[in-house]
């Protein structure tokens, strides 16, 4: 049972984590909004992301790159979170997290609903 962030950071360490990044969530970073990772590309160089595709939805196309994503349970065990996404916005510029609790049954959607 992981209880503390010591417990937690053990578990990553032995899942072969190397870094741990951590972003406080604003009150727009939820399941509806995608997370926000930054105003410029400058946050890819600290994800390990997969080949970057074009997605044209609009006069000017966006990206999107996959990410090997797990959540972990309160037992430790990691669960795939197979559709996350990064979305590059070269217009604004800015980097989104997306897709992550889509497929997993462990993510915590309770937590990533939109504020009303």
């Amino acid at each position: 049972m992981l209880q503390t962030l010591d417990d937690l950071l053990l578990k990553l360490s032995l899942l072969g984590v190397q870094q741990v990044l951590c972003k406080p969530l604003a009150e727009n970073d939820n399941s509806k909004q995608q997370i926000y990772l930054g105003g410029s590309f400058d946050v890819l160089q600290m994800l390990p992301f997969e080949q970057v595709k074009p997605y044209n939805t609009g006069k000017v196309p966006n990206f999107k790159a996959s990410l090997h994503f797990y959540w972990l349970d309160g037992d430790g065990k990691s669960h795939l979170a197979p559709h996350t996404q990064l979305i590059l916005y070269p217009k604004y510029p800015e980097v989104r997290l997306s897709g992550f609790l889509r497929g997993c049954t462990a993510a915590p959607n309770e937590l990533m609903r939109p504020i009303l």
